[in-house]
């Protein structure tokens, strides 16, 4: 994460020159990671995440202008996902049974698995007019992905393995510009996760605010 964000203010002190405003957000999510179940109780994948990020809006002669949109702003982002956990599941403990036979037996007792993941972004942003200060925006770039998988059984945490790797990002939105005043944001954005043998997207949606300076 420390090499990410390094590589991210060496970027904005090498070319200052190019851009022409800074803004910045939050966004309130709804999350979902696809995390793979390894019991029969199903899992919850749902959760409430939340991202902040900051922008730079190019120069208009930095810009790329495709005709009916341009890309017009770098842009990082911080995302939480949440957590992402089993329900009902079980796990085999052995145990050493001395009040009746003196050996080791075995039981059921209850268990749970869960993954943590959080990510840092950095992508092209281009925005499409739709209406008088109404917009679509489309951003990708690539996410260095932060994930930890945890197991805990009857009660007891068993260990954890955490795992960061850089994957693909892509985000969408539908922006609302109160002029002088902020933006009003809806956004979705997805990624993807791996950790433990547990691999795929890792998603939001969200609603929030923008504010330039």
């Amino acid at each position: 994460m420390k090499r990410v964000l390094a590589v991210v203010t060496a970027f904005f002190s090498l070319v200052p020159a190019a851009y022409s405003q800074g803004y910045a957000g939050a966004v309130y999510s709804f999350t979902n990671v696809d995390f793979g179940c390894p019991s029969a109780g199903g899992c919850d994948k749902s959760a409430k995440g939340w991202k902040f990020y900051g922008g730079a809006a190019l120069s208009p002669k930095n810009t790329v202008d495709f005709g009916f949109g341009k890309i017009g702003a770098f842009e990082v982002s911080y995302f939480q996902f949440g957590r992402a956990r089993t329900k009902d599941a079980t796990a085999t403990e052995v145990y050493y049974d001395a009040d009746n036979t003196g050996l080791n037996a075995t039981r059921v007792v209850p268990a749970q698995y869960s993954a943590d993941t959080n990510a840092l972004s950095v992508a092209l942003v281009a925005k499409i007019p739709l209406v008088d200060q109404v917009a679509f925006s489309v951003k990708a770039g690539a996410a260095y992905v932060t994930s930890t998988y945890r197991t805990e059984v009857n009660g007891q945490s068993r260990g954890s393995e955490s795992a960061s790797k850089l994957k693909p990002y892509l985000g969408l939105g539908v922006e609302y510009d109160i002029p002088d005043l902020i933006k009003l944001i809806g956004t979705f954005d997805i990624t993807k996760f791996d950790v433990a043998g547990h691999k795929g997207n890792a998603s939001m949606v969200g609603l929030g605010a923008e504010k330039a300076f």
